[in-house]
This record gives C-alpha cells, sequence and structure tokens, in this order.
C-alpha cells in the first residue's frame, strides 16, 4: 500500500523498522530489504507496540503510516513516550456499500460460512455492509464471525456485531484452531 503513495521501499542506513506483527514484518522486510524488523513479542497490536517500545533517544522520529480510520492511541502514545511522530495515512479500508445498499454480489452467507475480520476498519465496513443490508440481514447473519485481534473484536462489540471467536494471531492456523 505505501507503494501507491510513492514509497520505493529505500530506508536510510540508520532507520529502524517495526510493525505491528509478522506479516506486515515479513512485507516490509521483502520490500525494503531490512531483515531486522521489531515486532511486540506479546500481542500484535497498537497496544502491544505501546506496551513493549523502547523509549526514545532525544529527538527520536516516527513515521506512522496507518489506515484513515485509524485510532489516535497508537500515535498520542508514542507521542506520550516522548517520539516526533509523522502520522500520515497511508491507506482507506472502503465498503462496498452504494447508496447504503450492498451492491448484487454480496453472497449470502450462511451457517456454515465464516467472515474473518482482520481490523477495526475492517469491522466498521462489516457492520456498515450488514446494516445496509437491512433487506438480507437474515441472509448475513449466520456466518461465524471471527475477529483478528482483541481490538478488532472490541470494536465488533462497541458497535453491536461481536465476534464468535477471537484469533490469537493472524494466521491461517489460527483460523483452524478456532474452527476446530
Amino acid at each position: 500500500m505505501l507503494a501507491a503513495v510513492g514509497w520505493t521501499g529505500e530506508v536510510p542506513a540508520d532507520t529502524r523498522l517495526g510493525a505491528t506483527g509478522a506479516a506486515t514484518a515479513r512485507a516490509l522486510a521483502e520490500r525494503t530489504g531490512v531483515e531486522e524488523i521489531w515486532t511486540p513479542s506479546s500481542e500484535a497490536s497498537a497496544a502491544g507496540m505501546l506496551a513493549e517500545l523502547p523509549r526514545p533517544a532525544p529527538g527520536g522520529r516516527v513515521l506512522l503510516p496507518q489506515s484513515a480510520l485509524a485510532r489516535p492511541q497508537l500515535r498520542d502514545g508514542l507521542v506520550e513516550a516522548g517520539w516526533d511522530v509523522a502520522a500520515v495515512t497511508a491507506y482507506e479500508t472502503v465498503g462496498r456499500l452504494v447508496d447504503g445498499v450492498p451492491p448484487e454480489g454480496v453472497p449470502r452467507l450462511g451457517a456454515d460460512d465464516v467472515v474473518l475480520v482482520t481490523s477495526s476498519s475492517a469491522a466498521q465496513a462489516w457492520v456498515e455492509l450488514v446494516a445496509g443490508a437491512e433487506r438480507r440481514c437474515d441472509e448475513l447473519a449466520p456466518a461465524q464471525v471471527l475477529a483478528i485481534g482483541r481490538p478488532t473484536a472490541d470494536t465488533l462489540e462497541q458497535l453491536g456485531a461481536p465476534a464468535d471467536a477471537v484469533l490469537d494471531e493472524p494466521t491461517a492456523d489460527a483460523v483452524r484452531r478456532v474452527l476446530g
């Protein structure tokens, strides 16, 4: 996504990279050639990053590319910890509603189907899709909803559409463990 806004993958030699989780770290490593990318060891989330990220040296700066819908906790926590933060919008999650109605082609979901909600912004889009499909809500509701991580599950809960299960990591193995 950063390439779409003009980033070539070049990283100055004295720059350290960090990512919320392993998948993002792998993508950064492939794009930049940098192999040592810091990730939190316990929780792959903004809270996990804030809990484990070391305090900055004087003048420490952070470039924080994130979703247009990102909540301010990570940015605010970094500032509070003493970092000089440049937060930029790297991507925007866009729902598929047209005038509040889902387009044709949104599949009917049944009890054997699974919806994997990957982020808080995806949670917002999912809830909008379900709410916008009032006539089809019964077609969407039976699916099992899985949230990747506690922050995503919390967002679903706040939006009145709690997840059926929370994945502890964003992997196919985690999905298989939850689905049995």
